[in-house]
């Protein structure tokens, strides 16, 4: 694949669930978008309409302990010029690709990168929604055994917080939500509990308030701003939307994580699926002044 940014979407198949998911999502929250099969190993293709073609990487030669991160070097470079990379978050069966190699995935890949949600194999374990809240403090969606969860046919949620991944991260919501005829929230949130005792709450929701501003400047988001944990408010006002998308590893105003510990959180208690611009992503928006969108398909 060549080094320009096409409207394609990478998908990496190796017919595990988490490829199948993988799949499912492009089908659910980005129709019409060609699919290109990413193959590491000797798996078959999907038999899908949307895959217009196939690309197979030779299964890298690695000591077992290092064939994940083999794999994800090898899935990231063949997905270079697409559009977004696709990939199962974790996996249960046993051809699992996805799962363990997925962080490394983002770490490595210089285009965003959309996490499939994988439903357990066979919805052993699961808990009746009313009776569990997740490690965030959201209650968990009420769904069948088994089940992922979906992309909404709402709008396009996005974590902002001053930085250069916030900035990319909003932009590639901003092109993709046009693509599809979706509206965009931009979403700041601000932790009271982590902030020192002696600073006026009053004069620090301003101050928020004015960062949020300076945010969306210029973009036609609608602005938003939360108060309380990072990932348990970015999870609760993505509920029902399309996408979540963060950027990677951002530092805002207040020294404070958008990403790290609080994207994981997000990955496995969203609502709806999560993309990730990934550090990659992110310089090349810096370095270019503006994330590269994707062509609408006539």
């Amino acid at each position: 694949m060549d080094g320009q940014v096409g409207n394609e979407v990478a998908v990496g198949w190796d017919g595990s669930p988490g490829a199948r998911a993988a799949l499912a999502l492009v089908r659910r929250v980005l129709p019409d978008r060609p699919v290109v099969a990413v193959t590491v190993g000797a798996a078959p293709g999907p038999d899908d309409p949307a895959v217009v073609r196939r690309v197979v990487v030779p299964a890298p030669a690695a000591a077992p302990a290092r064939v994940g991160r083999a794999v994800a070097v090898a899935l990231v470079e063949a997905a270079a010029g697409t559009a977004v990379l696709v990939v199962g978050a974790s996996s249960t069966g046993h051809g699992d690709l996805l799962g363990s190699t997925a962080s490394a995935i983002v770490e490595h890949a210089g285009i965003p990168v959309l996490l499939a949600p994988v439903p357990p194999g066979n919805g052993e374990g699961f808990v009746p929604a009313e009776t569990r809240t997740s490690a965030v403090g959201v209650p968990e969606p009420r769904r069948a055994p088994g089940a992922a969860p979906a992309g909404g046919t709402g709008s396009v949620v996005v974590g902002v917080d001053g930085s250069a991944s916030g900035r990319a991260a909003l932009r590639w919501a901003v092109a993709e939500a046009a693509r599809t005829g979706r509206a965009v929230r931009a979403v700041r949130v601000w932790d009271p509990a982590v902030l020192p005792v002696d600073q006026l709450l009053a004069e620090l929701r301003a101050a928020e308030q004015a960062a949020l501003a300076a945010d969306v400047a210029g973009s036609p988001a609608a602005a938003e701003l939360r108060e309380g944990p990072v990932a348990a408010e970015l999870c609760r006002a993505a509920e029902g939307a399309a996408l979540l998308v963060v950027g990677g590893h951002g530092r805002g105003r207040l020294g404070r994580m958008l990403l790290g510990s609080v994207s994981a959180a997000c990955l496995q208690h969203a609502r709806c699926p999560v993309v990730v611009l990934t550090p990659a992503a992110v310089a090349a928006d810096h370095a270019a002044g503006q994330l590269q969108a994707p062509t609408p398909t006539s």
